[in-house]
């Protein structure tokens, strides 16, 4: 006796099996971030430019094609630490942001926010990254006053900075973490998802 299924059932496979292919294609599309965790010595070295300054703008929009979101912020640069830029303000593109109803969301993307008093470490003022930081959340620490009027610097998500590790101090904790875990120190290395791991 064959079988005969009814147009109901179609329907619904037919739904099932879009929506299987859909979330595949969905997860494959996604932007997901890996970085590697850099020591300040990288930092140092890699960025371009090395400001302190305060955001003062900060505003997203469509790209050209509408196909894709950027977040423009603009900085007033209140001193250069390392690197050439004259003007008073600087303005550095980051993918993603909202416009509207319609939203980019780049994965572990922290962008920085409108009256943020930082240190930034841009790895480029002429190519266009999908965030200009070095080592993304590694190349950004924001200044904070305390109760006693005294600038502390913290990491992009807010948590203090107690001291900062050399490449030396990262290949001794890979050892250390590889030898109580079984791996080797390369393994043991550390990824983080753009959070300022160079800072303990």
């Amino acid at each position: 006796m064959p079988i005969v299924r009814s147009f109901p059932f179609l329907l619904v496979m037919r739904r099932l099996v879009a929506a299987i292919v859909l979330s595949s294609l969905t997860q494959a599309v996604a932007l997901a971030t890996t970085i590697i965790e850099v020591d300040v010595d990288y930092l140092l070295d890699t960025a371009e430019l090395i400001f302190e300054g305060e955001v003062v703008q900060s505003e997203a929009a469509w790209n050209e094609e509408r196909s894709a979101i950027f977040t423009t912020i603009r900085f007033r640069v209140t001193d250069i630490i390392k690197g050439e830029h004259a003007a008073e303000f600087i303005t550095l593109k980051y993918a993603g942001g909202i416009v509207g109803e319609h939203g980019m969301r780049v994965s572990s993307m922290v962008y920085p926010q409108l009256g943020e008093r930082g240190i930034y470490f841009i790895e480029s003022k002429s190519r266009h990254l999908i965030n200009p930081m070095v080592g993304w959340g590694q190349g950004h620490f924001v200044l904070a006053r305390d109760n006693t009027g005294v600038d502390r610097v913290l990491t992009e998500e807010r948590d203090k900075v107690l001291s900062l590790e050399s490449s030396e101090d990262l290949v001794q904790r890979a050892a250390e973490r590889s030898t109580s875990a079984g791996q080797t120190p390369a393994q043991a290395s550390g990824f983080s998802h753009g959070v300022a791991r160079g800072v303990v």
